[in-house]
C-alpha cells in the first residue's frame, strides 16, 4: 500500500524517537486491531519528540533575560564610545524638508495673491518671515507685491512696514532697486512702504535714488511721495534729476520735479542754475535769492496754452468737437456796466429822516441776434481752428502731439487721419504728429 500524510508524519516521528529499525508494517496504516497500540506510541513519540525542541528554545529565550546586570557607575564599553556625528544623508534630508516647506509656503502665498484673499495671504506672510529665511522678503515681493490684487498688496504691504526686524527692512530696500527686481509694479508698491520709514537716512536714500529709475511710473511715484514727505534733505537729489532732466524735453516728470522742488522750499524759480544758485546760497545762511553770475543767461520760457488749459507736458493729445453744435456763433461777451452808488439819505420839508429805497438793478435784456447776423469770426469751430494753430506754433520743437476730433465717430489727424477708432483705444492712443519751431 502506499504512503500517506499521516504515514510520512509518523515516520518522521520515528526518526526523531530512535525507532529507525522498526518494521516498515508498522509505519503503514493498517485498520488490524493488532497494530493500534504500535501506532499510538509512534504519535506520543513524535509529540515528545516537538514538545522538548519547543521546551528548549524557550528556555534559552528565558536564560538571556536572566544574566547578571553590570553593577551601576561602571558604563559598558558601547556607553564609554562617543556618539557618532550625523552623517550628511540625515542633515540632507533636513535641508530637503525645511526647502519644501519654503517652496510650499511659497506657492501657498502665491495663490492667495491670485485667489485675492488677503487674510490667508497675510498668515503666509508672516509664517514666511518668521522662518528667518533670507529668500522670505524676496518671495513676498515676487508673488503677493507684484500687481495683482490691491487687497492683498495693502494687507501684506502692512505687515512688511509693521515688521522692526532690520534684516526684513535691508531686504525690503534691496528689492525696491531696479537692479535686484525687474517688476516696476513692485518697486512702485515697495516705495509706498519704504515712505513710512523715512525717519531712517536709507529708506530716504533709496527714494532719491528712484529718482534715476529707468522707469517713469517709479520716478512719479517718487516725486510723489517725496512731495508728501516733504524734507529739506530732498531738495539737493530733485535739483539733481531736474538739472539731468533740463537737457531732455520738458515732460511729465520735470514738472512734477519743478512742482515739488516749488512745494518743498516756497521758492518759484523756473531752470536748475537759479535752483542750484538759490539753494547753495540757502545752505550758507542767506535768506535772499543769489546775485545772477556774469556767465549764466537766465531764459524767460512762457508755457502754451490752449484757451486757459497750461500746456505742461512734451506728449499732447488735441480732442475736438466737431459736431453740429459747433457750427454756431456766438456774441461777443459784453463788458460789464458800472452802476451808479445809490442816493444819499437826506430829510423832508418836516425835518424827518428819510431813507431811500434801493432801486432793484435792471436786467439787461439780451437783444436776439440771428446768426447771419453775427460775423463767421464767432463761429465755435472756426475759433477753436485758430487757437488750435496758435498753441501748435508756440510748442517746443520736441513735442509730440495729436488731434482727435470726434461727433458721431472718432477721426484721427496726421499719419492715421480718417481712422476710426474704437473708443476703448482713446486711454492708450499715441499722439502723433511732431511740433515744428
Amino acid at each position: 500500500m502506499p504512503l500517506s500524510a499521516a504515514d510520512d508524519v509518523f515516520a518522521a516521528g520515528d526518526v526523531l524517537a530512535g525507532g529507525e529499525d522498526r518494521p516498515v508494517a508498522w509505519r503503514r496504516r493498517d485498520a488490524s486491531p493488532s497494530r493500534i497500540e504500535p501506532l499510538c506510541i509512534r504519535s506520543l513519540a513524535c509529540a515528545l519528540a516537538f514538545g522538548g525542541i519547543f521546551l528548549a528554545s524557550l528556555a534559552g529565550a528565558l536564560g538571556a533575560d536572566d544574566k547578571p546586570s553590570k553593577p551601576a557607575g561602571k558604563p559598558s564599553k558601547q556607553e564609554e564610545k562617543p556618539a557618532k556625528p550625523e552623517s550628511p544623508s540625515s542633515k540632507g534630508s533636513g535641508d530637503a524638508a525645511g526647502a519644501t516647506d519654503f517652496a510650499s509656503l511659497e506657492k501657498e502665498l502665491k495663490r492667495a495673491a491670485v485667489s485675492s484673499v488677503p487674510s490667508r495671504a497675510v498668515a503666509l506672510t508672516q509664517e514666511l518671515l518668521a522662518t528667518g529665511d533670507p529668500r522670505a522678503v524676496e518671495a513676498i515681493v515676487q508673488n503677493a507685491l507684484s500687481g495683482i490684487s490691491y487687497e492683498v498688496e495693502r494687507k501684506v504691504g502692512g505687515v512688511l512696514v509693521a515688521s522692526t526686524d532690520p534684516k526684513v527692512r535691508a531686504k525690503v530696500l534691496e528689492q525696491a532697486r531696479f537692479q535686484n527686481n525687474s517688476r516696476f509694479q513692485s518697486r512702485i508698491i515697495l516705495l509706498s512702504i519704504i515712505a513710512d520709514w523715512a525717519a531712517e537716512p536709507a529708506s530716504l536714500e533709496t527714494l532719491h535714488n528712484a529718482l534715476k529709475d529707468p522707469h517713469r511710473r517709479v520716478n512719479l511715484t517718487a516725486i510723489s511721495l517725496l512731495k508728501r514727505l516733504s524734507k529739506m534733505e530732498s531738495v539737493d537729489p530733485l535739483i539733481t534729476a531736474l538739472e539731468d532732466r533740463e537737457k531732455k524735453p520738458h515732460d511729465r516728470v520735470y514738472q512734477d520735479i519743478l512742482k515739488t522742488l516749488q512745494a518743498i522750499t516756497g521758492s518759484s524759480l523756473e531752470f536748475a542754475p537759479d535752483w542750484r544758485n538759490y539753494w547753495e546760497a540757502r545752505k550758507k545762511g542767506a535768506s535772499a535769492l543769489p546775485s545772477k553770475k556774469a556767465d549764466l543767461v537766465t531764459v524767460t520760457y512762457k508755457r502754451p496754452a490752449f484757451f486757459t488749459v497750461d500746456v505742461d507736458s512734451d506728449r499732447v493729445l488735441f480732442i475736438i468737437d466737431i459736431s453740429q453744435s459747433m457750427l454756431k456763433r456766438d456774441p461777443e461777451t459784453a463788458k460789464p456796466v458800472a452802476q451808479a452808488p445809490p442816493p444819499e439819505t437826506g430829510s423832508d420839508s418836516k425835518g424827518t429822516t428819510v431813507v431811500a429805497k434801493k432801486q432793484p438793478a435792471k436786467k439787461a435784456d439780451p437783444k436776439k441776434v440771428r446768426q447771419e447776423d453775427l460775423p463767421s469770426s464767432r463761429e465755435r469751430l472756426l475759433r477753436v481752428k485758430e487757437e488750435l494753430l496758435r498753441v501748435i506754433k508756440t510748442l517746443e520743437s520736441p513735442t509730440r502731439f495729436g488731434i482727435l476730433s470726434f461727433s458721431h465717430e472718432l477721426q484721427w489727424w496726421g499719419g492715421a487721419k480718417g481712422l476710426k477708432t474704437p473708443p476703448r483705444r482713446i486711454a492708450r492712443a499715441r499722439p502723433t504728429g511732431c511740433a515744428r519751431s
